[in-house]
């Protein structure tokens, strides 16, 4: 049976070593073998999903490709940031790659809404629309994703900051 349209699953729990990544690159490979085309999307920090799937973090800056941190800072889609690992799957699996450089997203993006609020012709309603507007950033790149992959996977950080509630924005589906 193949889905109507993409269907986007996040793993999340606020506890770290429970097993998020593990069932994420497991869930992501049962599905490939089925036949399924699958994108893991990882927004850990730790980048343990991306390096699982084979990919080095630091390899795809040196390259000058995208990786998920460019989502958020820069709008860039998803689908402009994938990476499908040669030699695994079949092709059936992409991932858009994490960096370290995720843990800095948050505080920057805050910093563009501090900027904003110190012009004096914004209000505090100005800057919490630029607040929603970044928590839907992933999403909105996700939705790049959609049609042209089955299922897209997310990986989250083991804590409930910006990256997991921008996740949980961007699912369809949650494992917690």
């Amino acid at each position: 049976m193949r889905f109507r349209e993409t269907q986007v699953i996040v793993f999340a729990n606020q506890k770290g070593g429970c097993g998020k990544t593990s069932s994420t690159i497991s869930t992501a490979g049962a599905f490939a073998e089925l036949g399924y085309s699958v994108c893991v999307i990882d927004t850990d920090p730790q980048c343990n999903s991306t390096d699982n799937l084979g990919v080095d973090p630091d390899e795809v800056i040196r390259g000058g490709r995208y990786t998920l941190a460019d989502a958020y800072l820069s709008k860039v889609p998803a689908a402009r940031i994938a990476i499908t690992p040669e030699g695994r799957f079949d092709g059936r699996i992409a991932v858009v790659p994490g960096h370290r450089a995720l843990s800095s997203v948050s505080a920057r993006l805050e910093n563009e809404v501090l900027q904003l609020l110190a012009d004096e012709n914004n209000s505090d309603l100005d800057g919490e629309d630029l607040r929603r507007e970044h928590r839907m950033r992933l999403r909105k790149s996700v939705d790049s994703l959609r049609g042209h992959f089955d299922v897209v996977l997310i990986d989250t950080p083991p804590n409930l900051d910006f990256l997991m509630t921008s996740a949980l924005i961007a699912a369809d589906w949650y494992v917690v």
